[in-house]
C-alpha cells in the first residue's frame, strides 16, 4: 500500500492541481522533485510522442516532444527502487486509497530501454521495434497496447502487465486532417 509520501519516478502530463505547470505539460520528477518540464501543454485531441532519456554515463536527463529536444537537466541522485511502475496514473494514493491523478486520453507504444535512444532531434516512429539480441537487448519492455482483455503483452517477453482501474484497450484510428 502506497501513502502520500513521494517515492520514485514520475513521467506524466501535469494535472490541474500542479502548482507551477499548465495542465497537459509533460514533466519528469524524481522523489517529488521536478527535473524536466515541457515549455507548453501538449495539444488536446492529437497524438503526441513524449520521451525522457537518461543515462548514468551521460548524467543528464533530456525531454523530447514529437522528436524535438525541449530541455535537459542534471537530475538528483537516480536510485534503483522496488516501487511499482505506473503509466497513466499517479502512483501515490489519496486518503480514499485511490490514485490522486489519472490520465484521460489514449496511449500507444510504451518502451523502456537500457540505452540512450535519442541525443538530438529525431523523427518519432509510429510503431516501436523490439531490439534483437544482436542489438544488445536494449529494450527492457515494449508494450504496443494493441491487445484485448486486461493483460498488456510485452513484445520483449520480460514484463507483461495489467490494465487497472478504468483503463481499457480500444481501437483508435489515427488520421490526419
Amino acid at each position: 500500500k502506497r501513502t502520500l509520501e513521494t517515492n520514485g519516478y514520475l513521467f506524466a502530463l501535469a494535472g490541474i492541481s500542479h502548482s507551477t505547470l499548465e495542465p497537459g505539460t509533460p514533466l519528469f520528477e524524481i522523489d517529488g522533485t521536478l527535473v524536466l518540464a515541457g515549455d507548453a501543454p501538449v495539444p488536446p485531441d492529437e497524438w503526441v510522442h513524449v520521451a525522457v532519456v537518461y543515462s548514468e554515463n551521460f548524467d543528464r536527463a533530456r525531454l523530447f516532444v514529437d522528436g524535438m529536444f525541449i530541455e535537459e537537466a542534471a537530475p538528483p541522485s537516480m536510485k534503483q527502487n522496488d516501487s511499482r511502475l505506473f503509466f497513466g496514473r499517479d502512483a501515490l494514493l489519496n486518503s480514499e486509497q485511490e490514485p490522486r491523478y489519472s490520465f484521460t486520453g489514449f496511449m500507444d507504444e510504451i518502451r523502456v530501454s537500457n540505452t540512450v535512444r535519442y541525443v538530438a532531434d529525431f523523427t518519432p516512429q509510429e510503431v516501436f521495434a523490439y531490439d534483437s539480441a544482436t542489438d544488445g537487448d536494449a529494450t527492457l519492455f515494449l508494450w504496443h497496447l494493441d491487445g484485448s482483455g486486461s493483460v498488456i503483452i510485452d513484445a520483449a517477453g520480460n514484463h507483461h502487465a495489467a490494465l487497472e482501474g478504468e483503463a481499457v484497450f480500444t481501437d483508435v484510428t489515427i488520421c490526419d486532417e
